[in-house]
């Protein structure tokens, strides 16, 4: 089953007594998009570039795979976090495109081990494998053998988030001390939901019933602006999770968060326009900083946004299309190197320079392909680009920068 991409509401103007009418960077980027020139050359990022990109990656990751479909990080010489079903979840997304037709059988294990060793409890850094392997089964579970995609569906029904995932209530953590971790298992969640494969006990916390507890107080970690605040304020953290917020959004998923949740995010993807860089680049600050996966991540909420306002407004439309694709540009000579880097530096993977001890290569180097294919698959290629409010210039920041 391959759901359907939706179009995003666009809410000028909504409010509550926790969020402004209107965000002063919201102010700021179109204030600045009022100067664009009335045309711009395009980029010469595609949709084409997205997958070749993603396939520059998953060629080299399905040589690290092991025999029970397991990827094992090569400099760590193990399986790192959530590395397998990322690497499933891009796969499956090039597979959907017509690539990669060698590695079928590849991702069809990785996904047996990823399904099995989920439901046993099994899995390292488990509140990130739904998400990633809900999409792979939104792209391969309907070209499958029956009796593959039925044990797929067995294991993910079993799941019971409270039981398996980490970052959930317990009394030594009430739920407003949770962060990312939490929305990465709300997405999984919202799609479990979507495809019918919520666990069967109306008891069990899952699907509907998980984001429903949880993601209300998560709405307290944003700011006006709509940026999300994970503990210390680092800016990967901000534009991650609100692209996990989004993605079950983008199939239709429903909850009675979703009006100020929905504005948050537009809002937050506005305030995103004003710190990308000239050319695309994600700022350096705080941790998890300077992974490809951030471009690639501005490439995800980029396409969608443009759908967002395709017809709603189409000049800023296509301000989110190119904003999407110059940071996809930008990371291009890292990802060219052989290897590819994982990083915006050159050093060799194995040196690890710049890495926080999580940052293995295999994990962030799936990541960054799985969220190129979120960007592939919600790209609409009939929406042309327009100047970036950083090209253009002029943003301002007045006396010390507020994040509360």
């Amino acid at each position: 089953m391959h759901l359907p991409i939706v179009n995003l509401p666009v809410r000028p103007g909504f409010s509550t007594s926790s969020i402004s009418p209107t965000s002063s960077f919201e102010q700021q980027a179109l204030r600045i998009l009022e100067r664009s020139p009335a045309a711009v050359e395009p980029s010469d990022v595609s949709q084409a570039t997205y997958l070749d990109l993603m396939e520059r990656i998953l060629r080299a990751a399905a040589a690290w795979q092991d025999e029970r479909g397991a990827v094992i990080d090569p400099v760590k010489k193990e399986e790192t976090g959530q590395a397998s079903p990322r690497f499933v979840s891009a796969a499956a997304v090039l597979l959907h495109f017509g690539r990669c037709g060698d590695l079928r059988e590849q991702v069809h294990l990785g996904m047996d081990y990823c399904c099995r060793r989920l439901a046993a409890g099994a899995a390292g850094s488990p509140d990130f494998w739904m998400r990633e392997l809900l999409t792979a089964w939104m792209m391969i579970s309907p070209d499958s053998p029956t009796v593959r995609s039925e044990a797929w569906a067995r294991d993910l029904r079993s799941v019971d988030p409270e039981k398996l995932y980490t970052s959930v209530e317990t009394p030594k953590k009430p739920i407003e001390t949770l962060h990312n971790w939490t929305v990465y298992a709300a997405a999984g969640e919202g799609l479990r939901e979507l495809l019918g494969l919520d666990h069967i006990d109306p008891a069990v916390k899952s699907g509907t019933r998980f984001w429903t507890k949880y993601m209300p107080a998560q709405l307290k970690h944003f700011t006006a602006a709509g940026m999300y605040r994970d503990p210390n304020d680092p800016f990967t953290y901000d534009m991650t999770t609100r692209l996990q917020f989004a993605t079950p959004l983008m199939y239709g998923f429903k909850s009675p968060i979703d009006d100020p949740l929905h504005e948050l995010l537009r809002r937050g993807a506005m305030a995103e326009l004003l710190y990308a860089s000239p050319d695309g680049l994600a700022p350096f600050g705080g941790r998890s900083a300077a992974v490809h996966f951030q471009e690639c991540i501005f490439a995800a909420i980029g396409e969608m946004e443009a759908r967002r306002y395709r017809t709603a407004n189409p000049p800023l439309s296509r301000v989110f299309k190119r904003h999407a694709r110059l940071g996809v540009g930008a990371i291009r000579r890292w990802l060219d190197m052989t290897p590819h880097r994982h990083l915006k530096n050159g050093f060799a993977p194995d040196q690890m320079h710049g890495c926080e001890a999580y940052s293995s290569y295999s994990t962030y180097s799936c990541f960054a392909a799985s969220c190129l294919g979120l960007a592939a698959l919600w790209a609409d290629e009939s929406i042309g680009e327009s100047t970036t409010p950083a090209e253009i210039g002029g943003v301002r920041v007045r006396g010390r920068a507020r994040v509360s």
